[in-house]
Formats: structure tokens, C-alpha cells, sequence
């Protein structure tokens, strides 16, 4: 999948996510729009109800809660708008 040019939001707010938008940045040209999170607070973190801001793709990594994640973000947002990321072997799938 060609990300390039594209305007992403990463869910949730993590460790794990802030090192993924790092990478995620220096292999596609995109533009970061912030986080996506229903529990965590601060500059650049919004509630999926709060999203005001044109998008592309959510993209949501979480080995343990991807699809909760999924399924609650999809209530309130159009599922074909949302991904899920999968970690194997140092390698990112969508």
C-alpha cells in the first residue's frame, strides 16, 4: 500500500505507536496529523470524536487492543478509513 502524499493519524498514544510514527515518516512522505486515543491526554492527541481534520487513514497499532480499537473506532468513524497494523518479524502489515 502507497502511503505517499497521504494524511495519517496513528491510534493509539503508546510507546510502541510514537516509535511507529518515527519509521513510519522516514519510509513514507505523509503528512502526521497526531494521535488518536480515547484514554490518553496532551498536545497532539485527540478523541475520535474530536477529529476535525481532512484524513486518509487511521492507522492502528496495538498487539493486545487492535481490535477493540477497531470495532469501537468504527462506531464512530468510517471503517474504510481505519487500518490495523500487525508487527511480525520486524515488519509492519496492513
Amino acid at each position: 500500500m502507497d502511503f505517499n502524499g497521504k494524511k495519517i493519524y496513528i491510534a493509539p498514544y503508546s510507546p510502541k505507536t510514537t516509535m511507529f510514527a518515527t519509521e513510519f515518516q522516514e519510509e513514507y512522505t505523509i503528512t502526521f496529523l497526531g494521535f488518536i486515543d480515547n484514554f490518553q491526554e496532551g498536545d497532539g492527541i485527540l478523541k475520535p470524536e474530536h477529529i476535525t481534520e481532512v484524513y486518509d487513514y487511521i492507522l492502528i497499532l496495538s498487539p493486545n487492543h487492535g481490535n477493540v480499537i477497531f470495532e469501537d473506532f468504527s462506531k464512530k468513524l468510517p471503517k474504510n478509513k481505519l487500518l490495523k497494523v500487525e508487527q511480525h518479524h520486524n515488519i509492519y502489515h496492513f
